[in-house]
């Protein structure tokens, strides 16, 4: 049933604030608790200085009070107080409470009802009440009452992509006009400049500059499109001059004109910025702002950079790069992330490095690479047989805060695994659905529960919950086998 502009219904019982039906009716004249939900806060002083601290992260639960007249008669008043105290007595599980509000969709709080509140006073006389409803929502978000549903099909073994090291290089040999093969044997093919440009030795993969704008490459073979990289590079001046030099790790590499990278360069000024970027018939183009993450470079100075694309079977590859200088913390976060969709294969890495046109400082310099990791696509499991899937479907969240979601895996299942590509989270199970059995997630209350009724959460391998971000998320389905259907993720977008 469609609710009119500023009416309020709990559960199934009467229409509140509407008189289309004639007496008895609820007018409600004052509504408080939805209006933002209180904070748990936590107040410290700071020790010998001015100011303080305060935590203000989470929210607490919503006490919603309704103001409010019953119009009635003498003869029907009473009979419809039992019909609003039955409604609002009080249950052990939260119940819906959905109302409508000009110019939004009606949404929905879940609520425990606290009773109805009224006095006898002398306009029973005349079947006039006022009254007033006590709720308390333990979940403070208010939802759209549309329940989504989005379907996400079997992908085969899925793993996060990232698992094992089949490639890496410490670079501990000595070769001269190339870099020959990395400590897993995979082969290097140098290109740009001369072959003597190319060494390796001391633990160092050499590039050697002797003209500006020219880009030096060593390029090898990947297992898929897919890649997370990590390499270390130093550059011997505190701060170039005329132009920047710059390096790039570079990603889904069909050849040296066509590939993803993330460009870290040494300003003049000595700051270190770096930008994803796709470079397309040999022209680079920025995927968003580049980002500074250093400053004070002094020569020598080793940084790392991680580079990873994801595409998850989306229409588009999401890309994400941090970098950070040797000896200090590993960032938390990703220091630029971007999409595109120019490249949907390339089966190489590379690692690329530039005097960019401009710069003037004495030739030959080297650009040196002291490793290189590439986390490629597979994951353990008993068979080491894993595979990552290419299928997975988008969650699209409205609304301006996370929102909780139930995941139901229908049967004959085995070893279900729920990868949320775009925020990097897994659930990994450890059972055996048969045809008739359906497992339940909930991301919101962190349970799990076989045909509904059984707790299964110890079938849960290692808890890596999360809740949907608004905007677009990536979901891959996978396990050791399935033949029962697609996973549904149902859920409602959330407001504050």
């Amino acid at each position: 049933m469609t609710l009119a502009d500023l009416t309020w219904r709990l559960d199934n019982g009467p229409i509140l604030n509407d008189d289309s039906l004639g007496f008895p009716f609820t007018d409600i004249e004052q509504v408080t608790g939805f209006d933002s939900a209180q904070f748990r806060e936590t107040i410290r002083e700071h020790e010998g200085v001015d100011g303080g601290f305060i935590d203000a992260e989470f929210e607490s639960g919503r006490e919603i009070i309704f103001d409010g007249t019953v119009y009635g008669d003498v003869n029907t008043v009473e009979t419809y107080l039992d019909t609003l105290k039955q409604n609002f007595a009080p249950r052990a599980a939260p119940v819906s409470l959905v109302f409508k509000i000009p110019g939004v969709n009606e949404r929905v709080i879940f609520v425990k009802p606290r009773g109805v509140r009224y006095k006898w006073d002398q306009g029973r006389r005349t079947g006039t009440v006022p009254v007033q409803f006590l709720m308390y929502a333990e979940d403070p978000r208010f939802y759209d009452n549309v329940l989504t549903g989005v379907s996400v099909p079997f992908g085969g073994l899925a793993t996060t992509g990232f698992g094992f090291n089949p490639f890496y290089d410490r670079f501990g040999r000595v070769v001269s006009n190339g870099w020959g093969s990395s400590d897993t044997s995979d082969v290097w093919t140098t290109t740009g400049g001369a072959a003597s440009d190319f060494s390796v030795g001391g633990g160092i993969g050499v590039q050697q500059m002797n003209a500006v704008n020219t880009l030096h490459f060593a390029v090898t073979p990947s297992v898929g499109p897919n890649f997370d990289i990590i390499a270390a590079v130093a550059y011997p001046v505190n701060s170039p001059a005329g132009a920047n030099i710059t390096d790039r790790i570079m990603g889904r590499v069909t050849d040296t004109s066509n590939y993803y990278a993330a460009q870290l360069s040494v300003t003049t000024a000595g700051n270190i910025t770096l930008q994803l970027g796709v470079v397309s018939a040999g022209t680079f183009t920025g995927i968003g702002s580049a980002a500074t993450v250093g400053t004070g470079h002094v020569a020598n100075d080793v940084w790392f950079v991680e580079f990873a694309g994801w595409s998850g079977g989306a229409a588009s590859i999401s890309l994400r790069a941090k970098a950070w200088k040797s000896g200090t913390a590993i960032p938390s976060a990703w220091a630029v992330e971007g999409t595109d969709a120019t490249f949907t294969t390339g089966s190489n890495y590379g690692l690329a490095g530039r005097n960019d046109t401009g710069n003037t400082d004495p030739l030959p310099k080297n650009h040196s690479w002291s490793s290189f990791l590439a986390l490629e696509g597979f994951g353990f499991n008993l068979s080491f047989g894993a595979v990552v899937p290419v299928t997975g479907a988008n969650v699209v969240v409205s609304g301006n805060r996370p929102t909780p979601a139930i995941i139901t895996i229908p049967g004959p299942c085995v070893n279900p695994r729920i990868i949320n590509v775009t925020d990097g989270h897994t659930l990994d199970f450890l059972i055996t659905l048969g045809a008739s059995d359906s497992l339940a997630i909930d991301l919101g209350n962190r349970t799990v529960t076989l045909n509904g009724v059984e707790n299964h959460r110890n079938a849960l391998q290692q808890p890596d919950w999360w809740l949907f971000n608004p905007g677009t998320t990536n979901v891959i389905f996978g396990g050791g086998s399935s033949s029962g259907g697609p996973a549904i993720i149902s859920f409602r977008n959330a407001w504050r």
